[in-house]
């Protein structure tokens, strides 16, 4: 508050100079007024001065007066010299003519501190231990007016522990958290919340600085990390790279691997602040530990042959160039060369089930088991069987062997007669229908179907491929099939059981079934592309109805899902679930009246009272009913009409 006052006291003082000392001399009197000698802080006055000369009152100009306090903490001169009370205590106010400073008057002033009605302090909100800041306080006075850092306001730390506060600073000692507070003495306060903690990092340490190394060893980093402070960083965690990890190779905890000869730099680092750690690495002298081969085992025919590969390892577990081997037989009838080929002599007529071939580099050695398993022959095609077997390449495994004779005999069984068939005399070159099939030249009355168990894709895949190659030109029924089989699939599916079904399931599909569904253009299937395809062969009908089937009406339930090789090429598994020709190996995978029947719409003299025992699952109960394991096949398309001359012609029927 500025007020401009009359004047209550003045003191004046007379004085007469010239600056020519022949003029008339000039007599000056200055006069200070205020209206209280005493004020409170924060209180503004404008004094009132007044200049005689030569007996004649006025105001002087700024220029004419020099204005001064004589203690600057208690009273200021601020504009139009105006008396600001700033603190406590006297002061001595001095009203001096500028031209003549002796020429002056003063004012004994006295300042008492005003009761504050609100105090505002501002901290810092985080601090690093160590930092120092400053703390401001500003004291409100009644008529809206403020004190900096008022006198009657005391600060102090709730938490010295954390931050120290001492007058207008406070001083950050160690992480945590403390509340500053400016009490004034008419108890008005303010507080600010101040947290300490330690600074990201600042500068970063790696130990050791070089390491030399053997490829193998191992050897583990030490980060020291500080802030801007030197305060020590815990709670980042550095993160390390390698330059060559070729070299070396550094885990999130800073283990340091050497890899292989070489330098390479292992670098620390956690924000902008980062180290290096030079890794010099030399060459581990090798050392054979192990000698691995593959495969471990070997199932060979009699005159049937298997090349081992050898690995070999050093004593870290690391892969090594090999070593000079030596190979050796441990069993009668088999023998291996120099290279690792096993061979399984052609006159063994009695099955070797656990034959041993060593081989070995100084005192480290490994061995391959080798089974030889001799398969009774085929019957001659004089037998009259329907289906004869023709085994490409190596014989498989006896069990294998066995499910393909099972599946031979059970569909043999199931005709009546040649009936419906065609004998044709075939003079066939060997790979027409397979590759690596020999020569066919006989005289066949039902069907040749070449048979291989080979890689195909490996565990879980692409089960084989099934289907007629070539078929006759009088009834369009096949007369050579193909059937191939992924040996990876074969263990799995003899362990849980369904290794004899799939086969029969697959020897099935050579006859004709699912694949091209009735000879020539008489196709069986209504739709089957669409979403219900329907077998409609008669006897099919008439078979379903047999097991249960209530809408034998309208045909026979067609797979309406699954790949190319399921959907319209078997029956549908969410109605006959268990059935042998569902795209799905489930249960005893039966053969119901169903499926024989829709052999004899094809033209096979086949008995239907052959069939097993089958019925369909009730309806309550199928739509409950999960497949067990898909049939992933692919179905083979005939490649060609053999006619009664032996010449095969493009064959164009209809085939899903």
């Amino acid at each position: 508050m500025i007020r401009r006052i009359a004047v209550l006291a003045g003191l004046g003082v007379l004085v007469a100079c010239a600056s020519d000392p022949t003029a008339p001399p000039s007599s000056y009197a200055v006069s200070l007024a205020l209206d209280s000698i005493s004020m409170r802080a924060g209180d503004s006055i404008v004094p009132s001065i007044v200049v005689t000369v030569n007996g004649v009152a006025r105001v002087p100009n700024s220029r004419e007066v020099l204005v001064s306090s004589s203690d600057t903490s208690v009273l200021v001169i601020g504009a139009n010299d105006a008396l600001i009370a700033v603190g406590d205590g006297t002061a001595r106010v001095s009203v001096a003519w500028a031209a003549t400073p002796s020429v002056a008057v003063t004012r004994l002033v006295t300042v008492a501190s005003e009761t504050l009605s609100g105090v505002v302090l501002t901290a810092p909100a985080t601090m690093v231990p160590g930092d120092t800041s400053s703390l401001v306080v500003t004291g409100m006075i009644p008529r809206g007016r403020q004190i900096a850092n008022p006198a009657s306001v005391v600060v102090m730390s709730r938490n010295p522990a954390v931050v120290a506060a001492s007058g207008d600073s406070a001083f950050a000692v160690a992480p945590g958290t403390s509340w500053i507070v400016a009490i004034a003495a008419s108890g008005v306060a303010d507080s600010s919340l101040v947290a300490v903690a330690v600074g990201p990092p600042a500068s970063l340490t790696i130990s050791p600085r070089t390491s030399t190394l053997v490829a193998g060893q191992i050897v583990r980093a030490a980060v020291t990390m500080v802030d801007r402070r030197g305060n020590n960083v815990t709670a980042v965690s550095p993160v390390f790279a390698s330059t060559s990890p070729a070299v070396a190779t550094v885990q999130a905890d800073g283990t340091v691997a050497a890899v292989g000869a070489g330098n390479a730099w292992i670098i620390a680092s956690a924000g902008a602040a980062a180290d290096t750690l030079r890794v010099t690495v030399t060459a581990a002298p090798a050392v054979l530990g192990r000698l691995t081969v593959s495969p471990d085992s070997v199932t060979l025919a009699p005159g049937g042959s298997a090349a081992i590969q050898v690995q070999a390892f050093d004593a870290q577990g690391r892969a090594m160039a090999v070593p000079a081997v030596t190979w050796q037989s441990q069993t009668s009838g088999i023998t291996v060369t120099s290279t690792g080929v096993i061979q399984a002599a052609a006159t063994i007529t009695t099955t070797i089930s656990n034959g041993v071939v060593r081989v070995s580099s100084s005192a480290i050695s490994s061995q391959v088991r080798v089974a030889v398993v001799v398969v009774p022959v085929p019957p001659p095609p004089t037998d009259n069987g329907f289906v004869q077997i023709v085994w490409v390449g190596d014989t498989p495994a006896p069990a294998v062997a066995a499910a393909f004779e099972a599946a031979r005999v059970r569909i043999n069984g199931l005709f009546n007669s040649f009936n419906g068939v065609s004998s044709l005399a075939l003079n066939i070159p060997g790979g027409t229908c397979m590759a690596g099939s020999p020569d066919l030249v006989r005289t066949v009355n039902g069907i040749v179907i070449f048979a291989q168990v080979t890689a195909i894709d490996g565990v879980g895949g692409i089960l084989g491929s099934a289907g007629p190659c070539l078929v006759r030109n009088s009834t369009l029924l096949p007369v050579v099939g193909a059937m191939q089989f992924d040996a990876a699939d074969m263990a799995s599916m003899q362990s849980s059981g369904v290794l004899n079904g799939v086969v029969l399931h697959e020897m099935m599909h050579t006859l004709g079934f699912g694949t091209i569904w009735g000879p020539g253009d008489r196709n069986e299937v209504a739709e089957p592309d669409g979403v219900d395809p329907r077998y409609i062969g008669a006897n099919g009908q008439a078979g379903y109805a047999d097991v249960g089937g209530l809408d034998v009406a309208t045909g026979v339930p067609v797979e309406n899902t699954g790949g190319s090789g399921t959907r319209g090429s078997h029956w549908r598994e969410s109605v006959f679930h268990t059935e042998l020709m569902t795209g799905w190996a489930d249960g005893a995978m039966q053969m119901s009246r169903a499926t024989i029947g829709a052999l004899k719409d094809f033209g096979y003299d086949v008995d239907l009272n052959k069939a097993d025992p089958f019925v369909l699952p009730v309806a309550g109960i199928r739509t409950n009913l999960v497949a067990t394991q898909l049939i992933v096949e692919r179905t083979a398309v005939p490649i060609g009409v053999v006619g009664t001359d032996g010449r095969i012609t493009p064959y164009a029927g209809t085939v899903h």
